[in-house]
């Protein structure tokens, strides 16, 4: 056993022995792993020599360890190594996954419970994807336990991975049910307007102050990124104010754009939707703000970054094209009836505080 440094895209090789069991009873096996650093490597081959050791002086074939324990070992030096936004969404499930098992060993742990925990999952009406995920980490959990020597068989090798169902498609509002989305009377016109005309996530919107993030000499926007109230993917952006998008923000000057929760006014939001006969909601308009764009002429990669995608695929999934839809235009959208917009905003902020 030992830490050897050789070539090649990971050059730390790690010599160990393992010990498998078949047929003809425990075999010792020598065997490596290669890592990207030096740490890496010597904390892995600190672990198999503590491992090793256990095992031939005849105390265990198996290190007990604590789910809990292990999870939170897992997540200082296993996860440690990963992008910072796996690193967030695994966290977060490593600790509702610690909380469902607790201090229970993790080798007295079957597949059965763990099947019974991803039907309290469902149960409880997480997405199909969602318990994938769930299912995925746990795989990840098992399969680091059993290089680690804390488990002897993997019991996600008998829990099959869940079938994960399609989400109904999000669409674009078309351009009749703008009309009267727009046209229809209430205090939250001036939000429904700004998430329109600059396809804010509903989170982004909430965290805006006029003062702060609207340049009215150099008619932008700034969805800033900064700690606890970052984006969603943790860079800041630019987006041009259209008319309407400025005449709302004009009425306000100073302060929050919404003075409520995002979900207060998501729940707004969704009565509005149920009135009117369509779904309504912060997303849908996300996606009728790319569509319109894209109809007007727009180049994909600017309206991506006003969106703040990543990836150019996921802006194309927010595209909805077809027929009637071509004539869209997106700076004349609301405009006609925009003209008391800043006074309706003014009141709006006025209403929040009493609500």
């Amino acid at each position: 056993m030992g830490v050897l440094k050789v070539g090649g895209r990971r050059p730390w090789r790690v010599f160990y022995y393992r010990i498998e069991r078949g047929p003809a009873g425990e075999v010792k096996r020598r065997t490596s792993r290669s890592f990207l650093s030096k740490r890496q490597a010597e904390i892995f081959y600190h672990d198999k020599a503590l491992s090793l050791e256990a095992y031939e002086s005849g105390l265990t074939s198996v290190i007990p360890i604590e789910f809990s324990r292990f999870a939170e070992e897992l997540a200082r030096g296993y996860l440690r190594h990963r992008s910072e936004s796996y690193q967030i969404s695994e966290r977060a499930r490593l600790t509702k996954l610690s909380a469902m098992f607790g201090d229970r060993l993790l080798h007295e742990i079957t597949a059965a419970d763990v099947q019974a925990r991803l039907f309290e999952l469902e149960d409880a009406g997480l997405a199909s994807k969602t318990i994938a995920n769930y299912h995925g980490l746990l795989s990840v959990i098992y399969k680091q336990g059993k290089l680690r020597q804390h488990v002897g068989d993997n019991p996600m090798e008998k829990v099959p991975r869940p079938k994960v169902v399609p989400r109904n498609e999000v669409t674009a509002l078309s351009e009749i049910e703008v009309e009267r989305l727009l046209r229809y009377p209430c205090p939250e016109r001036p939000v429904i307007m700004l998430l329109i005309h600059t396809g804010l996530r509903m989170g982004e919107l909430v965290r805006v102050r006029v003062e702060r993030d609207v340049d009215f000499e150099a008619n932008v926007l700034v969805v800033r990124s900064v700690e606890g109230a970052a984006t969603k993917n943790r860079k800041p952006r630019t987006i041009p104010l259209t008319p309407a998008a400025r005449a709302t923000l004009a009425g306000i000057r100073v302060g929050p754009v919404v003075g409520m929760t995002r979900w207060g006014l998501e729940k707004r939001l969704q009565k509005i939707g149920r009135e009117l006969g369509f779904k309504v909601n912060a997303h849908r308009l996300r996606h009728t703000f790319c569509s319109l764009n894209m109809a007007n002429g727009v180049p994909e990669p600017v309206v991506q970054r006003w969106l703040g995608h990543g990836s150019a695929t996921i802006t194309r999934r927010y595209t909805h094209l077809s027929g009637h839809d071509q004539r869209w235009a997106t700076l004349s959208v609301g405009e006609k009836s925009v003209c008391s917009t800043g006074a309706v905003g003014a009141n709006l902020m006025a209403s929040n505080g009493k609500r």
